[in-house]
């Protein structure tokens, strides 16, 4: 019973003194957008998009979440999606049926964004990843 105790408090110092050791959760932003075609270099250059397609927040603790399919775009079949993670770390992959797991995607940081060419109906995965050291 003694020992039991001393572990749980252990654990309860290990989180309060190293609090990166403690498991956290990813959160990660989602926006569906259409970037502009290559013959508009401003916009191309300065990141401009054409068009918002709506916006989603996946979340992650550990196990790989799936966002909705992506949209028409507006009838073009392909846009973006513009990946950022909001908080945390976290690991995300793009395709028909993605499973991101830790060694299969874009790894990213918090305030990390990317945008990241896909097809309409494709979906974004995301997992909770470890911190960069």
């Amino acid at each position: 019973m003694i020992f039991r105790r001393l572990l749980a408090l252990g654990a309860l110092a290990c989180a309060l003194i190293a609090p990166e050791l403690a498991h956290a959760t990813a959160k990660v932003r989602v926006e569906w957008m259409r970037l502009p075609d290559p013959i508009y270099a401003p916009q191309l250059a300065a990141k401009q998009a054409f068009g918002f397609y709506g916006v989603e927040v996946l979340t992650s603790s550990g196990t790989a979440v799936l966002s909705s399919a992506a949209p028409s775009f507006g009838g073009y079949a392909s846009g973006a999606a513009r990946i950022t993670v909001v908080s945390g770390a976290a690991v995300c992959v793009v395709g028909d049926a993605p499973v991101a797991t830790d060694t299969n995607g874009l790894r990213m940081q918090a305030g990390d964004a990317r945008d990241v060419p896909v097809n309409s109906g494709q979906k974004v995965s995301c997992i909770e990843g470890a911190d960069a050291p």
